[in-house]
């Protein structure tokens, strides 16, 4: 079980922008928030070097999207 403390430091990354590491593409990529590395999957390809949005959380994976969509 995550702490309330640690979990609040996930909720944190919710709304930050990031970049992606690993291209996105159907599966999982790799994404770099707040730098951290995470990893990372959305509902479009996204590819290496692009700006994302954090939209959620999902234990320790983050949902993105391209910013500024």
């Amino acid at each position: 079980c995550i702490s309330s403390a640690a979990s609040d430091v996930y909720k944190r990354q919710v709304g930050m922008t990031g970049i992606v590491t690993e291209k996105i593409d159907g599966e999982y990529g790799e994404v770099k928030v707040d730098g951290k590395k995470w990893t990372a999957y959305s509902d479009e390809q996204i590819d290496v070097h692009e700006k994302v949005k954090v939209l959620q959380i999902n234990g320790v994976k983050l949902k993105v999207k391209k910013e500024g969509k």
